[in-house]
């Protein structure tokens, strides 16, 4: 085949005989797992515009490409026997050099960092590489990817304006500091340092021409406080900051609701911050301060400026009361105090928040959360391992028991062994939870569904795994209301230690036709969507239906609680939550695996 342009090879292919032929004329040659560890000595490509050969044995291709002038895109990813780059002075029309995970790459050869048309390279993964060009001037670069280059310890220097790169990538990298010239890279727009535990400082004036920069992580570096120019970055919208500790365990957090992830980490020493620089980013949505060693004081009265600020990441830091100028965040609906172990009181908190992560906050006795606004997601508050928690104050909180006649959607994680005593159907037969299984309970309710207000689910779980790092844990709580599903509530666990109570309401749902919240009660008049139920349940009876699902964990106890409208008048006359016979009558408990 002399005349072939194009070849593409993926999966495991054996070559037969002794010798390899590859045409001149090849454009696009692409071989996934090429088998031999050299190009073919006959092959002379000066018409080849792609090659492609990743997770090859390749050792050395400079002879034969040394003749691709028309070369434009080079990748030699997962090549574990690549030590070094071609010279690629020959290759002027070079735009894209991927390299990722060749682990045994110790230098690449970029004719001392001229490379007009380079726009994108990626070296990432490369374990041993540490050596680079000592001066770059790529003009047309726009993505550089160095994570995980454990030994490069320095960045080049930076030769005139590279204003197209927009995306830097050196985490978890050696990176012991940055050169003055980085100032010229004015385009960025993300810039990723994170795991940098060599980084102690940068020059000051760093971000000084970087007006397009949105993300900037510096998440476990050794630096101990941030350069003053970040007061010119007007558009950041995301800032991740932590100092690193050789103790620091803490999990990359996920901002995904409903979804918590709790997990343990260990305390250290961290130097003060100073934050009155944070003022001026009023483009923030993101913002991650954990283990700065942070107090109420350490933050701005006119915190209030971030007016765009949705999540906050604050945990490990040793408030004793959350500032009180948080209650200005008029959007702030995510809050991470996780392991601030000097939390005594939680109040300060905006309409707006939806979740709130306390766990591990050791010394938190009170807590006040504000009621909420309108939305579509289930509000979650997590309160496990906070033992000085006065329990009134756990059942006093908004929305928590029937007394207070709840309006909204929430979950609740605190610490417990016993579900509440005004749950009306308790399930305490643990035998019959199986790790990794799940359980369903349906309710059929008569003609009084006109009086329910919403339904409560409990249950009392505790991690039996035996993987402690390893497995995932989780709880998945799930309602149907005549067959019509609700938001699922769901939580996951790192680790935990101890038992605790996972409560869920559901009073409202969201109705996609009316574009509105409706009460739960809209979907009881609806005609079920089940066929099967009891024979002895009349034509316009409701199907309440809660399901249980957990994995690697146990759930030793839980219940359901049907809240009815008169139910706040039974219970201030009797003094319990318990519901009249009448009731009692009309509701049948069936049980299936």
């Amino acid at each position: 085949m002399k005349k072939l342009r194009l070849l593409k090879l993926s999966g495991p292919v054996r070559l037969c005989g002794q010798r390899t032929y590859l045409s001149n004329e090849l454009r696009y040659l692409v071989w996934d797992g090429y088998p031999l560890g050299f190009l073919p000595s006959n092959f002379h490509p000066q018409n080849l515009v792609e090659l492609q050969l990743p997770s090859s044995p390749i050792k050395q291709i400079s002879t034969a490409i040394s003749s691709s002038n028309k070369l434009k895109s080079l990748r030699l990813s997962c090549c574990r026997y690549l030590k070094e780059t071609p010279d690629l002075s020959s290759l002027p029309c070079l735009e894209r050099l991927h390299l990722m995970e060749c682990v045994n790459l110790v230098k690449v050869h970029l004719s001392s960092g001229v490379h007009s048309r380079l726009g994108r390279v990626r070296l990432d993964g490369c374990i041993k590489l540490s050596n680079l060009p000592r001066s770059i001037q790529w003009t047309n670069l726009v993505e550089f990817h160095l994570s995980g280059c454990v030994k490069l310890e320095n960045f080049p220097e930076i030769q005139g304006d590279m204003d197209r790169l927009d995306r830097l990538y050196l985490g978890n990298s050696g990176i012991n500091g940055l050169p003055s010239s980085f100032e010229h890279l004015s385009g960025l727009q993300v810039l990723d340092l994170t795991g940098c535990q060599k980084l102690k400082n940068v020059p000051n004036n760093i971000f000084c021409r970087m007006k397009r920069l949105h993300s900037l992580y510096m998440e476990r570096v050794a630096m101990t406080q941030l350069p003053s120019s970040i007061e010119h970055l007007s558009k950041l919208g995301i800032l991740y900051f932590s100092h690193f500790q050789k103790q620091y365990t803490k999990h990359t957090k996920h901002f995904q609701m409903p979804f918590s992830f709790l997990g343990k980490r260990k305390r250290g020493n961290s130097t003060y911050l100073h934050l009155e620089m944070l003022s001026g980013l009023c483009n923030v949505t993101r913002l991650q301060l954990s283990n700065c060693n942070l107090s109420e004081e350490s933050f701005p009265n006119d915190i209030s400026s971030l007016s765009f600020l949705k999540y906050l990441d604050v945990s490990e830091n040793n408030f004793v009361h959350i500032p009180a100028s948080f209650i200005q965040l008029r959007k702030l609906g995510w809050i991470d105090l996780e392991h601030c172990r000097s939390l005594r009181t939680l109040t300060s908190l905006p309409p707006s928040i939806r979740y709130v992560n306390a766990h591990g906050c050791e010394s938190l006795e009170r807590y006040w959360i504000p009621s909420s606004e309108k939305s579509p997601d289930k509000r979650i508050f997590i309160f496990s391992e906070c033992h000085k928690l006065v329990m009134d104050e756990r059942n006093n909180m908004p929305s928590i028991s029937p007394e207070s006649q709840p309006q909204e959607n929430f979950g609740i994680i605190y610490p417990a062994t016993e579900i509440p005593h005004w749950c009306s159907h308790k399930i305490e037969e643990e035998e019959r939870f199986k790790e990794g299984s799940g359980f369903q309970r349906r309710k059929y309710i008569g003609d009084h569904y006109n009086n329910v207000k919403g339904i409560f689910v409990c249950a009392v779980c505790v991690d039996v795994s035996k993987f402690a790092n390893e497995l995932s844990r989780s709880v998945l709580i799930e309602l149907k209301i005549n067959g019509y599903p609700l938001p699922d509530l769901g939580f996951s666990f790192e680790n935990l230690s101890n038992q605790a109570a996972i409560f869920t309401h559901t009073a409202e749902y969201y109705d996609m036709d009316e574009k509105d919240f409706r009460p739960i009660i809209n979907l009881m008049k609806k005609k079920p969507k089940l066929s099967e139920g009891p024979p002895n349940i009349c034509d316009d009876s409701c199907c309440i239906e809660a399901t249980i699902r957990f994995q690697n964990m146990n759930v030793k106890k839980w219940g359901i609680h049907i809240v009815m409208e008169s139910e706040q008048a039974k219970t201030s006359e009797q003094g319990s939550c318990r519901m009249g016979s009448e009731d009692e009558k009309k509701i049948e408990l069936i049980v299936s695996p």
